[in-house]
């Protein structure tokens, strides 16, 4: 409650208990009775407190066995009449809210040629509701959070976006689950995912006998082609990484001919999902690498030869994955699965508020990222999502491998099972990472760090003490 601002707070904190929250400043924080107003059903009854407590901002105001219908809108009436909307994002911290909440069915859009179905998970939410250009559709509330409606017609190359509120204003988001975006993530696009079809040429990759046979070479989609002595037709993208025929100004092999006469086995490409800092527009700009993720769901836009066609990025991107196949090499995706960008704006924070990210044993965020949130791989919603996305870089993209970003902020379990399904599909499957020891809020023996490669023994690290060795320190 910011002091001053706010007279009255409600929020469901359990599944049948209230919490209301008086300011000091508006009649002392008392108020003799309460009430509470079905919004949906139009009806008001008195409830009675069981609890008080207070501190030098509020005073605090308990409600027990109250039977709240998650389908219905409430507001709390103190005895003067101020109201206040019952909110359910609390909800999120409940010790049981994944068993309650956990949803293993379809999520993200469902694309058909006469009509599209879009499925969110946002249990706290009041209301959901999709917009799909300049429309907006009212999303109904399903089993275990999961909000749904079909829109009929071909919606194919559609922006979409939700619209999520909690409180009393709906926020924009994107869709966690989309498959495409324009440009700089301002919304969603619709595609036809079965037309992401060319082939990923899986036959002509060597199996892998020995994890430890890989011979890895890591690049950037953008430097490895911006030299402008090499002639690339289009620099810095996904198609000109596998754009043959390039030469430096003495006449040697560049690019991807280069790349194939190297003798390697991997290809390790620095993050090619959807980045924060570089403006797909105007790609030469700004420089970044890409470990500022804003969508793990989709591929880069500035790497896209045209960044606000939806199907430009994801067919350019399994292209570059299918060239690297036919040629024998194997793909390895670098992935950055321990913080976002900018967590108070990202699609997670904005459509499950206070779920996605760790917080301490004080409910501040965790900082073992040092860029001031970390993803809680614990949860299971989370974990199901960081195993979802990995999935469908292995399925529709074709990677081969995933090499893990501070792998130290994400817990053991999420980590092997991740390692579990891909080597269900690719027993030549690869995965490894920083397994530095990050200062993230989680207890040592959980974290997915080199001092716990006992309990990953399919999962490699990239090791600092042979590093520190063989520089002499």
């Amino acid at each position: 409650m910011e002091q001053g601002k706010v007279r009255m707070l409600a929020n469901l904190i359990e599944l049948n208990k209230i919490e209301v929250k008086l300011s000091k400043k508006y009649y002392g924080g008392i108020s003799p009775k309460f009430y509470l107003r079905d919004l949906t059903k139009e009806t008001l009854i008195e409830l009675s407190v069981c609890e008080t407590c207070e501190d030098d901002i509020c005073v605090k105001y308990y409600f027990k066995d109250v039977h709240i219908d998650l389908n219905h809108h409430y507001e709390m009436v103190d005895n003067y009449g101020l109201s206040a909307i019952l909110q359910y994002v609390r909800l999120s911290e409940l010790d049981d809210f994944d068993e309650l909440f956990y949803y293993d069915g379809v999520l993200g859009p469902l694309y058909q040629k006469n009509q599209t179905i879009f499925k969110v998970w946002a249990p706290t939410a009041l209301e959901v509701m999709v917009k799909v250009g300049d429309l907006a559709y009212t999303m109904e509330r399903k089993e275990r959070g999961v909000f749904e409606t079909t829109i009929k017609g071909d919606l194919e190359n559609q922006e979409y976006n939700y619209l999520i509120r909690h409180h009393k204003s709906f926020h924009e988001t994107l869709d966690p689950y989309a498959y495409a975006s324009n440009a700089n993530s301002k919304s969603n696009i619709v595609i036809d995912v079965d037309q992401i079809n060319e082939p990923l040429y899986l036959e002509k990759l060597p199996h892998m006998k020995r994890k430890t046979d890989a011979i890895i070479y890591e690049l950037s989609v953008r430097d490895f082609t911006m030299f402008s002595s090499i002639k690339a037709s289009h620099p810095g993208t996904f198609m000109s990484l596998v754009e043959e025929n390039l030469k430096t100004p003495k006449g040697n092999k560049a690019g991807f001919d280069y790349l194939v006469d190297l003798g390697i086995t991997h290809v390790q490409i620095m993050p090619m999902y959807d980045f924060a800092t570089v403006d797909e527009l105007h790609p030469t700009v700004m420089y970044n690498w890409g470990y500022d993720p804003i969508q793990y769901n989709v591929p880069e836009g500035s790497y896209a030869l045209n960044p606000q066609d939806g199907y430009s990025r994801v067919k350019e991107c399994r292209h570059m994955v299918s060239s690297l196949h036919q040629k024998g090499l194997r793909v390895v995706m670098d992935v950055v699965y321990n913080h976002m960008y900018d967590y108070f704006t990202s699609a997670f924070e904005r459509t499950v508020p206070g779920y996605y990210f760790r917080k301490n044993q004080y409910g501040e965020m965790s900082n073992g990222s040092w860029c001031g949130n970390d993803l809680e791989s614990r949860h299971q919603m989370t974990r199901r999502y960081i195993k979802d996305m990995c999935l469908r870089w292995q399925k529709l993209y074709g990677v081969d491998g995933f090499r893990f970003d501070l792998m130290g902020i994400i817990d053991i379990e999420t980590l092997n099972q991740v390692y579990n399904q891909a080597s269900k599909i690719d027993d030549s499957f690869i995965v490894y990472g920083e397994g530095w020891n990050m200062p993230t809020a989680m207890s040592d023996h959980e974290k997915g760090m080199q001092d716990n490669h006992h309990k990953m023994l399919n999962i490699g690290f990239f090791n600092d003490y042979y590093r520190e060795t063989l520089k002499g320190w």
